[in-house]
């Protein structure tokens, strides 16, 4: 769901687009507060679109915020919660990451935490393989949010039995098991080609090897674990998670380890403008950002300036944010690392293809 909503919003250009961040808890008591908060920050946003855009604005988007903070139901809360609004959009999304709360009022949607949320893949898949049946579920973090039902999943195998040809009977099943493997990952390729998603899988060793043997892409396997002792979503959903911390560890490593190798190479760009040139250019390979870097700038004339400017022409309220998106749309990937990581960058590095 996470990446539909993300879908509405990300190519609107409207001003005002006013998006709100909150820090929101799971659970009680830490969760009584968040309406609180929320609601100081709808008030912070008023008082700005009063300033910049006048009171018809204002009233405007101030009450399709107060609608949805008024159909939130803060007790499915997550970490984080997010609130889209312009003249022609009103969405909220949950996230399963800490975001720094704070209100943006610009021409685009700021998206950098949602994009941290999927690129982090704490949004991501779980296929549950079993010789008779495939299951695919949508997960953010250790949660299952939901099965995916649709004409690709669930997958049932319904394969008939190999004819007397075959050696044995043990042979005759391992073709027909394999083959159902087989058309399970033809499933799999094309749901996630179009979603543009990772995914764990949950099977036995022997289903696992056939599924290595087969696929089209193994690209898109986070990692493979073996079943929990119940199929119990929670249990599924814990064991999947393992799966990717120990592979969001290994990612986040190995890009600031390629940041390095990059400068030796003279592959690399560190500096804002320069970074904005090279993903404008075509040449941007890997963004590597601290999760918490945040920079107010303007812009004009294609030159991001750090220094306040004389009217709010240009101004955006996080550069680092445009900078995510433009190097997404320009086919360039982006991972985000733990803030201190990035010490000798200057919090953000990029990783050029030539």
């Amino acid at each position: 769901m996470i990446k539909q909503k993300i879908k509405a919003i990300k190519d609107v250009r409207a001003v005002p687009c006013v998006s709100i961040f909150v820090a929101t808890h799971r659970t009680a008591p830490d969760s009584e507060k968040d309406p609180i908060a929320l609601k100081n920050l709808i008030a912070e946003t008023e008082r700005r679109l009063q300033n910049e855009f006048g009171k018809s604005v204002a009233n405007e988007l101030t009450s399709k915020l107060n609608e949805l903070a008024t159909s939130y139901n803060f007790q499915s809360s997550l970490d984080s919660l997010a609130l889209f609004v312009s003249d022609s959009v009103a969405e909220y999304i949950r996230l399963p990451i800490a975001a720094e709360p704070r209100v943006i009022i610009d021409g685009t949607f700021a998206t950098r935490d949602i994009y941290r949320a999927m690129h982090s893949q704490k949004a991501y898949f779980i296929l549950t393989l079993h010789k008779e049946s495939a299951q695919l579920y949508d997960a953010f973090g250790n949660r299952i949010s939901m099965e995916v039902r649709n004409e690709l999943f669930p997958f049932l195998n319904d394969l008939p039995i190999p004819g007397e040809e075959e050696k044995s009977e043990a042979t005759r099943e391992d073709s027909r098991v394999r083959e159902f493997v087989n058309r399970v990952d033809k499933r799999i390729q094309s749901f996630l080609n179009e979603q543009a998603g990772r995914l764990v899988v949950i099977a036995t060793d022997r289903l696992q090897a056939f599924l290595r043997e087969v696929t089209d892409n193994k690209n898109v396997f986070i990692g493979f674990t073996t079943p929990a002792q119940s199929e119990d979503t929670h249990k599924v959903a814990h064991k999947a998670w393992a799966v990717v911390e120990e592979w969001l560890a290994t990612e986040r490593e190995r890009a600031v380890e390629e940041l390095e190798d990059a400068v030796n190479d003279n592959r690399f760009a560190s500096d804002l403008n320069d970074i904005w040139r090279a993903i404008n250019e075509g040449r941007g390979d890997i963004l590597v950002v601290e999760k918490g870097y945040f920079q107010p700038a303007s812009l004009r004339d294609g030159q991001i300036s750090l220094e306040e400017p004389d009217d709010a022409a240009g101004l955006i309220d996080d550069v680092v944010d445009e900078i995510i998106e433009l190097c997404m749309e320009k086919g360039g990937s982006v991972v985000f690392v733990d803030n201190g990581e990035l010490p000798t960058f200057d919090r953000i590095g990029l990783i050029t293809r030539y």
